[in-house]
């Protein structure tokens, strides 16, 4: 790095020294050009490096050497190279063009591809890497609507102006009130660039606000924001980032938490009936069910990120529904076009009012065993009436207060993966498996589900838990050979 004009060295390491291998040469290369070294009768072979390629030529060659030679790892350096983090080399200024020749070439070569697991996880980790790495940045468009809690709007929108983790973004406050007198204040009390339409028709509601603030948004995403809340930081950042990274991902929602720091929404389950249930409502902020990045049917309504693109060929927000309604309709629109609703726990806002959670929890510190007794017996009730959700809500719950009884944690893997949810925290995963030894066929199978549906870096995840916890010498080597 630089420092007074010049470049020091910060650190000095061997980055490469690797054991050839034919599998991964496929995913990335391991291998600098300065350290690779063939007879010139080689390229009889395999042909000369391709020009056509502007970058990773060599990783290219290396690739039609490999399936045409054995390779060997002299175990001594045998060079020496300068990587500089600022941009002022070509590796690091040039991250998106090698991201997608890397593409290009594995494209060319996968004919090779092989269905070995370790090949399929290190795949996968590398191509998430490069995502991750690329990371643009896109415009987003934050739409508020505001009827007459101009106060309100003001705090979320100061809130948003501390957060400097997330520049490019856009306001468009959608003015309701009946003068238009909300947005006058807003012009007067806020400086840079903030767009005010009015909205201040009879038929206008919340959704038909932001409905009209899509119309003239600029960014790639929008995200739809209600009064009354204030932002953590890297709130959006952490909102963008999910749906930026996952091209299958369309709606992204958020963690609101209570003044009490209890949670006000995590995200909505449907029911059979199709209601949506706030089954996470009232935990402490820090139950590890509310802190893993997951799938949901639909995202909070106060505020949720979503595709301008995808918005629009929905058509928007139906009009004239119940608050959360029309954001469901939009979550399952969303589903039937290919695309999933994220939450990502790690965005996390905060509700001003002095709102707390459910308040019948409170009974716990009066008489901890008959509120334990009352709430098995409420959700054996759910169960004998196939009411999976509601008693998971209640199970998740006493896990607050109970959190040293294991029976919960089986009990939570069980439901869990009864209604096909397999994002299971690793607390859990680690707890069930120690208290009862039947679990780990259980979650293996919930490994080889993940892995045939092409989430290898999960099923991998799930199978390094069950070889990190298990006591027996057998199902250790069973696992191993699972992972090898």
């Amino acid at each position: 790095m630089k420092e007074n004009g010049r470049y020091i060295e910060k650190k000095k390491d061997i980055p490469y020294s690797y054991d050839f291998d034919y599998d991964q040469i496929l995913v990335t290369n391991f291998i600098p050009v300065l350290c690779f070294m063939h007879e010139k009768a080689c390229f009889k072979g395999t042909g000369l490096f391709d020009e056509s390629l502007k970058v990773l030529e060599d990783w290219d060659l290396w690739i039609r050497m490999s399936r045409e030679y054995e390779l060997y790892h002299i175990k001594k350096a045998t060079a020496e190279f300068t990587w500089r983090s600022d941009g002022s080399t070509m590796t690091s200024n040039g991250r998106a063009e090698f991201a997608g020749t890397g593409q290009i070439i594995r494209e060319r070569y996968a004919k090779y591809n092989t269905e070995k697991p370790h090949f399929l996880i290190s795949k996968q980790k590398t191509l998430r890497e490069e995502r991750r790495k690329l990371f643009e940045y896109p415009l987003v468009s934050i739409i508020i609507p505001v009827f007459e809690n101009v106060e309100q709007t003001l705090e979320s929108m100061k809130s948003i102006a501390s957060d400097v983790s997330y520049d490019p973004y856009e306001i468009i406050v959608a003015d309701c009130s009946p003068d238009g007198s909300s947005g006058d204040i807003i012009k007067r009390c806020v400086r840079g660039d903030v767009k005010i339409i009015s909205v201040n028709d009879d038929v206008a509601d919340h959704h038909e606000a932001c409905n009209r603030g899509s119309d003239i948004a600029g960014g790639k995403y929008l995200v739809f924001l209600r009064s009354g809340l204030t932002m953590s930081k890297g709130w959006l950042f952490e909102l963008v980032q999910p749906v930026e990274c996952n091209d299958d991902v369309g709606i992204a929602g958020v963690k609101i938490l209570n003044a009490d720091n209890t949670v006000r929404n995590a995200g909505y389950v449907l029911n059979k009936d199709g209601t949506a249930l706030n089954i996470f409502s009232g935990l402490y902020s820090g139950n590890a069910a509310v802190n893993e990045q997951r799938g949901i049917d639909a995202a909070s309504g106060s505020c949720m990120l979503i595709r301008k693109g995808l918005f629009l060929d929905i058509g928007g927000f139906v009009r004239g529904v119940y608050d959360g309604d029309a954001e469901k309709e939009m979550c399952l629109k969303a589903k039937e076009r290919g695309y999933r609703t994220i939450l990502n726990p790690l965005s996390v806002l905060h509700q001003t009012d002095l709102f707390s959670g459910d308040k019948k929890y409170s009974k716990v510190r009066v008489d901890p065993a008959r509120f334990f007794r009352e709430q098995i017996a409420e959700a054996t009730k759910c169960l004998s009436e196939e009411k999976k959700v509601e008693a998971i809500a209640i199970f998740v719950k006493l896990l607050d207060e109970f959190p040293q009884i294991d029976d919960l944690y089986s009990a939570l893997c069980d439901l869990y993966i009864s209604v096909g949810w397999k994002s299971m925290p690793r607390e859990w995963i680690i707890r069930a498996v120690k208290h009862d030894p039947t679990f780990y066929e259980t979650f293996r199978n919930v490994a080889e589900e993940l892995f045939a549906e092409g989430e290898y870096v999960r099923s991998y995840d799930i199978l390094s838990l069950l070889k990190d916890t298990a006591t027996d010498a057998d199902i250790l080597r069973d696992m191993a050979s699972q992972l090898s």
